[in-house]
């Protein structure tokens, strides 16, 4: 396993302007988009979204990767934007993710597959904030630019799987994903990023299966809401989540994290990361 770092360095989100801002909740007020959006409407809005970011990026000689929204089923989105993006920026297929809030867990898979130490990245997706009444409202478009690096020594990915699903309750990934990610597991779990609140049954279906690890979690695991404090960001969540798990110092004694990931009627991914020190790179 490689061990990484990722840093961000642009955050363009309707309610928060700098990665300081989203972790500490220091949010800007900001409106709700009014009417029914369109699927056409939110495409262009990414795709103007992604061309305001890349001119941002310090080294465009490396390889960026693409991180946008789950469209796993939307053909004719992905296709839309694939052909743009070859356009505007010379991007290949391979480099783009339609996997919404696992898109970085399956572009480090892949950037260690392939062997990339170093790369742009570039997350696009919609914002959705909680309402009064905790329900929540789309506010448009975000996005932010990262750069991901090898590194000597910090946290390294031992396991990632996607599985796309339309139905959480006729087809629960979770029980076969946790047991995967479990399998020869050396290390306790103890911290535990969910991607709902912990009580919505709908946004919680992870939940029914987690006795299955119960084996390997830690005595004193924490669990992370990033959606209370963030909102519904996709894309953008992953490449937070990770960011989150670097460089908080409340985080600083964790040595074994699992990125939970679902989106409705889309997906449900599980990946796992451990702490790497310089001693078992050498």
């Amino acid at each position: 396993m490689t061990a990484f770092s990722i840093s961000i360095a642009d955050v363009s989100l309707p309610h928060a302007l700098s990665v300081d801002d989203v972790l500490t909740g220091s949010f800007l007020e900001c409106d709700v988009v009014s009417g029914e959006m369109t699927w056409q409407a939110f495409t262009y809005d990414c795709i103007m979204k992604a061309k305001s970011l890349y001119p941002l990026l310090q080294d465009t000689s490396l390889p960026t990767i693409w991180l946008l929204p789950a469209w796993a089923f939307q053909y004719q989105q992905k296709e839309i934007v694939i052909e743009t993006f070859n356009q505007l920026f010379s991007t290949t297929p391979e480099l783009v993710f339609f996997q919404g809030s696992s898109g970085m867990d399956a572009a480090i898979k892949m950037m260690a597959e392939q062997g990339i130490d170093e790369a742009n990245i570039i997350a696009v997706d919609g914002v959705y904030l909680a309402n009064s009444s905790a329900e929540y409202c789309y506010y448009g478009v975000g996005g932010l630019t990262a750069k991901f690096e090898i590194s000597p020594a910090g946290w390294s990915q031992r396991f990632f799987h996607y599985e796309t699903t339309i139905d959480f309750i006729q087809h629960d990934a979770f029980k076969a994903l946790f047991l995967d990610a479990s399998e020869g597991l050396a290390v306790p779990i103890d911290i535990i990023f969910s991607p709902g609140n912990g009580v919505a049954q709908d946004g919680d279906t992870w939940l029914h299966s987690l006795q299955l690890l119960a084996p390997h979690l830690s005595e004193d695991i924490d669990y992370v809401f990033p959606a209370y404090l963030l909102g519904k960001i996709g894309a953008m969540s992953g490449v937070i989540n990770l960011y989150s798990l670097i460089n908080n110092p409340c985080y600083r004694d964790s040595q074994h994290a699992l990125m939970i990931s679902q989106e409705q009627s889309v997906h449900q991914a599980v990946g796992s990361y451990v702490w790497t020190n310089e001693e078992a790179h050498s």
